[in-house]
C-alpha cells in the first residue's frame, strides 16, 4: 500500500490505496469506472496531488484503464478521481459540519483545475501560442468520493 497523512492539525485524516490493482481491487472499482467498457479494467492508480484543508484530505488520483504504468498521456483510457477524506466537527451546528465539506470540495476543484492548466500548458501550441484543439479539454470531468 501507498498512503498519504494530512499534515497538520490535531484530527489528520489519512488515505491509503494500492498503485497496482490485484484482480479482487479490479472488481471493487467498478464503482468508480463506470463507463468503462466491459473489456477494460483499471491497472494502475497514481496520485497526482494532494492537499489537506479544515479536517479534511484532498488526494486526486489519475486511473490507468490499462495494464501498463504509461499514465502519461491524458487518452481516453484514464480518468480523475478525487478522494476526501473529513472528520467532521461535533458542533451542535450544522453549518460548521457542512463547511468542512464544503472547503474539501473547493480544495479538490482547486487541484483539479491546476492538474487540467498543467497539462494544458504542455499541449501543443498553434503559431499564435494557443493550445490546439487537439489538447486535453478544460471540462475534463473527475469523479469525487467523500468519506
Amino acid at each position: 500500500y501507498e498512503g498519504e497523512l494530512s499534515r497538520k492539525g490535531n484530527i489528520r485524516p489519512a488515505t491509503f490505496w494500492k498503485a497496482q490493482m490485484t484482480a479482487t481491487v479490479q472488481q471493487e472499482a467498478q464503482a468508480i469506472c463506470p463507463c468503462r467498457c466491459s473489456a477494460q479494467k483499471p491497472g494502475v492508480l497514481r496520485k497526482i496531488s494532494s492537499d489537506s484543508v479544515n479536517r479534511a484530505l484532498v488526494t486526486v488520483f489519475q486511473v490507468s484503464l490499462d495494464e501498463t504504468d504509461d499514465l502519461a498521456d491524458n487518452s481516453c483510457s484514464t480518468i480523475h478521481l478525487a478522494v476526501i477524506n473529513c472528520h467532521l466537527t461535533a458542533a451542535p451546528d450544522p453549518k460548521n459540519r457542512l463547511s468542512t465539506v464544503e472547503d474539501a470540495l473547493k480544495k479538490a476543484g482547486k487541484l483539479c483545475s491546476g492538474m487540467i492548466q498543467a497539462v494544458m500548458s504542455d499541449a501543443p501550441k498553434s503559431k499564435k501560442g494557443k493550445a490546439t484543439a487537439s489538447a486535453a479539454s478544460t471540462s475534463e470531468m473527475v469523479s469525487v468520493i467523500l468519506c
